[in-house]
């Protein structure tokens, strides 16, 4: 009960600020960047180290953990094919935004005809092209299995 003047209003103490992103607001609706970031962090935790208290993500599927024996190829097709095609199944409101467009491994390779350049050959200032990222993407994951293996220690991000 609020007394003028005696008692303290609902509104008149600030909220604390959540250390955790609900799950669903990172996973249905990354409005920020922020939100990117945290997943990227999650699903590198699950994939090389562990989730450090207080930083996971809130509600995050327990699913996940079937993650760390994908392959490349099929990490990338169960995140952006698998992922989305789940997401555009249960989400009708996106918010006067464009839906997301799932893509296969398969499909971003198809119609890249360039040579296939290590990433560390791109130049930092240039954009790759989608079959670019693709190919950075399975790189990177593989250089980060290599690492893992060879380290005696989890991988931080």
């Amino acid at each position: 009960m609020h007394i003028p003047g005696k008692t303290e209003c609902f509104e008149c103490r600030p909220k604390p600020t959540p250390k955790r992103i609900p799950y669903c607001q990172i996973r249905s609706f990354p409005d920020k960047p922020v939100h990117c970031v945290m997943w990227a962090k999650a699903l590198f935790q699950t994939l090389f180290g562990s989730v450090e208290e207080g930083e996971e993500i809130a509600g995050e599927d327990e699913d996940s953990s079937d993650l760390v024996s994908l392959s490349a190829e099929d990490l990338f097709n169960r995140l952006f094919d698998g992922e989305i095609r789940k997401q555009l199944s249960i989400t009708t409101d996106w918010r006067g935004r464009a839906p997301p467009v799932p893509i296969t491994y398969s499909n971003a390779l198809k119609d890249d005809s360039a040579p296939v350049e290590p990433v560390s050959a791109v130049a930092e200032d240039q954009v790759g092209s989608l079959a670019d990222n693709v190919r950075a993407f399975c790189d990177s994951l593989q250089g980060l299995h290599a690492e893992r293996e060879r380290a005696s220690e989890e991988l931080t991000f």
